[in-house]
């Protein structure tokens, strides 16, 4: 029998105090990478939005009860490639920022610049190398993870429809050994690096001018439908003006058997 039911059958009541956890700092290695599903982010990026965030990843790495030789963790390389139709002439920057969630003497990292470096396999790819700050203590146990987020600069004026979703880089078979595409100190030696197999976004990023989302999908006579234009600025200069096309808007009455008017 569960213990909290014959605490209740005898009517005692306890207090009892929830502690925030604690970050542990004995998480080393990188071991995997998986998406983010708790930061949503716009379905949509628009004309010169400066470090968009379109991505977030949670970085796992090893306890040190399981990978022993050592307590300190720092991040050396990092390839981010677009499995989207995104172009460099679309993309002006890719940065990546670190996400520390123990507070204290640990801060986060970014964001960080990344280089392009050309197109590989058909996609165009960043790239990091450098040394962060010692981030073992930015994992909060039992998990071990750090989020990875992802930002854009969009060019001022990119192709329309054009996706972004912006990924980790593996490749098994030009490195089977070391086929991830982040790195850390413990990567020669003991080959830590993630992911495995590449890790996508499944839902991309749509570059466009104007967008228009509502706030309901049905609505019966009376109701009312709001909705939300979303528009970017193209080009390099303020915008002066915006513009429809013959000033005519088309509405479509609820009622049955009633004709659009114009």
């Amino acid at each position: 029998m569960d213990s909290r039911v014959c605490l209740a059958a005898l009517g005692l009541v306890f207090t009892v105090v929830l502690q925030t956890p604690r970050a542990c700092a004995d998480g080393i290695c990188v071991s995997s990478i998986t998406g983010n599903a708790t930061e949503a982010t716009s379905p949509f990026l628009f004309p010169n939005w400066k470090v968009a965030h379109v991505d977030t990843y949670d970085v796992w790495l090893c306890a040190t009860s399981i990978c022993t030789w050592d307590t300190t963790e720092t991040f050396r390389g990092l390839t981010i490639q677009n499995y989207g139709t995104a172009t460099s002439s679309d993309l002006n920057a890719v940065y990546f920022y670190i996400l520390c969630g123990s507070g204290g003497s640990k801060v986060d990292y970014g964001p960080i610049s990344m280089t392009y470096a050309g197109v590989w396999s058909g996609s165009p790819v960043w790239t990091w190398a450098g040394i962060t700050p010692d981030v073992s203590g930015c994992a909060v146990s039992p998990a071990f993870s750090i989020p990875l987020r992802l930002y854009v600069d969009v060019d001022d004026c990119p192709t329309a429809g054009a996706t972004v979703s912006l990924g980790v880089r593996s490749d098994p078979i030009l490195n089977p050994a070391i086929p991830g595409g982040l790195t850390d100190e413990h990567t020669a030696s003991n080959n830590c690096s993630a992911p495995a197999e590449p890790v996508i976004n499944s839902n991309p990023k749509v570059i466009t001018y104007v967008a228009k989302t509502k706030d309901r999908n049905t609505a019966a006579p009376g109701d009312t439908i709001n909705y939300t234009i979303w528009y970017g600025r193209p080009g390099t200069t303020s915008l002066s003006s915006i513009h429809n096309p013959g000033n005519t808007l088309r509405v479509y009455s609820l009622e049955r058997n009633r004709q659009p008017s114009s």
